[in-house]
């Protein structure tokens, strides 16, 4: 079945040129526009009948692009909502109306103003075109079980099929693309050539995504392999001392062996040898051994002896490298005297409105920063004294959504909420942990009863593994504070 779309129309609008992220037809975003001639022609727009022409350029980097740097095709938008930032900056809810080929620019100075003529497609709708249809919805459903991130809105779209053109352009918005790509699926006037294109573009996310999740699984199996040794290690040690055994020395020898073994650079081994002299003259029951035995663990347990030619020095890895890599959610959050938004952008100064709106819808903070006078422009007083507990909590769990890190660390998360509040805290924390590494420190076992691995410290030392199923039914430690807990509660 084929659809003819209406007879080709022309007009004469302003135009702002965007860096990356286009509206695609039949879609929303949020933006945010600050170059000079983009907010005269946002401003223009706004006194005629708030359309605009949207255009992205061929070379992101460029501040003042020159029309010879922009594609041909863009989308015509409509103004929904704007917000006036305290810097001249423009934020605007926009909706993608339909897509044009600009005919000529009618001027460029002090802002563009092009005519276009609107771009006709044919929308054909078939058994090929229903089954490519669904084969990616059921891609997007896998994307996101191996860690992918959608807005709602977008996914509930997604989902909720109203026409094949709708269908694509609503995955093109969520498919992680480079510039080039997203606009030659703008360009892209066959419905089905088009699906085919984002058929490949998310088997290739797919791919990405399974490779992390591989190497996930293989950390955590290693992390789960050392704590059964130590634990096996600790018993070992308990049954020798029983039997009138040393095994304090034993396990020094053996140490002492497995760092010969290591093949460790010289200073490496000296250091290593040093921290077993003083685990020699330590007491077994002091904090610090303890310490001091995982850090020789993983020392002899480097690949010391092998070489590859792709050799990395870990000594020479930027520490701001890795910081990029690790979110931190602590206890109490520091929050300076500024906005809301300035405060979350700490967490990654180069996100855009967009990105902070929808960071905060996922950490559930979205819609008290709505209900504040000035909204994300709210100033939140020394230490966000302006700010409940919990709302600071939130703010924090936005900050790591934003930063979107490989790994996370949440240190007692919930310790100072309400029950209210923590329920809150709680739905944001399960979206944040979702396909990433993630250490969780808490005594509230709401934090950690649906985790993966639980590991019971008590006095310095490990001593139970497992998830919750399996430690209550050991009926130990975490049994018994676990029980505890619920009669408190």
């Amino acid at each position: 079945m084929v659809f003819a779309k209406a007879k080709k129309l022309t007009n004469t609008l302003p135009l702002v040129t965007v860096r990356e992220g286009i509206v695609l037809p039949n879609t929303e975003n949020v933006l945010i526009f600050g170059r000079s001639k983009s907010t005269q022609a946002i401003n223009e727009a706004l006194r005629r009948d708030k359309r605009i022409v949207l255009l992205m350029q061929k070379n992101s980097s460029l501040d003042d692009p020159k029309t010879t740097d922009l594609y041909d095709v863009g989308v015509v938008v409509m103004i929904k909502n704007v917000v006036h930032g305290d810097k001249g900056e423009i934020n605007s809810l926009v909706r993608g109306l339909e897509k044009v080929k600009i005919l000529k620019y009618v001027r460029e100075e002090p802002y563009f103003e092009v005519m276009v003529e609107s771009i006709e497609e044919k929308i054909t709708d078939d058994e090929e075109i229903r089954g490519s249809i669904k084969y990616i919805s059921s891609q997007v459903k896998k994307a996101i079980n191996l860690g992918k991130t959608i807005d709602f809105i977008f996914l509930m779209n997604i989902l909720n099929v109203r026409s094949p053109q709708d269908f694509s352009y609503q995955v093109g918005m969520v498919l992680d693309l480079r510039e080039y790509e997203r606009q030659e699926l703008l360009e892209e006037n066959s419905i089905k050539n088009r699906l085919k294109k984002e058929i490949d573009y998310i088997n290739r996310e797919i791919k990405i995504l399974e490779i992390e999740q591989n190497i996930s699984t293989k950390t955590q199996r290693k992390v789960e392999q050392g704590m059964k040794e130590s634990i096996l290690r600790e018993k070992m040690k308990t049954i020798e001392e029983e039997l009138g055994g040393r095994s304090e020395d034993k396990e020094i020898d053996e140490y002492r062996i497995k760092i010969k073994k290591a093949q460790m650079p010289r200073e490496v081994e000296e250091k290593a040898t040093k921290e077993l002299k003083r685990l020699a003259q330590m007491s077994q029951f002091n904090p610090e051994s303890s310490y001091i035995k995982t850090y020789l663990d993983c020392l002899v347990d480097l690949p010391w002896s092998i070489s590859k030619s792709d050799d990395v020095n870990i000594s020479k890895l930027k520490l701001k490298w890795l910081r990029e890599k690790i979110a931190i959610v602590p206890q109490e959050i520091s929050i300076f005297n500024d906005t809301l938004i300035n405060n979350i952008k700490y967490a990654n100064p180069k996100a855009n409105f967009e990105d902070i709106v929808k960071a905060s819808k996922a950490a559930n903070a979205h819609n008290f920063i709505m209900s504040l006078p000035k909204k994300y422009k709210t100033f939140v007083g020394e230490r966000g004294v302006k700010l409940s507990v919990g709302q600071k909590q939130r703010i924090a769990l936005t900050m790591a959504f934003l930063k979107n890190p490989r790994i996370l660390i949440l240190d007692e998360p919930t310790s100072a909420l309400d029950a209210k509040s923590e329920r809150s805290v709680q739905d944001g924390i399960k979206l944040l942990i979702s396909g990433r590494t993630t250490v969780i420190i808490a005594h509230r076992f709401s934090t950690v009863k649906n985790v993966d691995k639980i590991v019971v410290l008590d006095k310095g030392k490990i001593i139970e593994v497992g998830n919750h199923e399996e430690l209550m039914k050991k009926k130990g430690k975490y049994y018994e504070l676990y029980s505890l807990q619920k009669g408190l509660d």
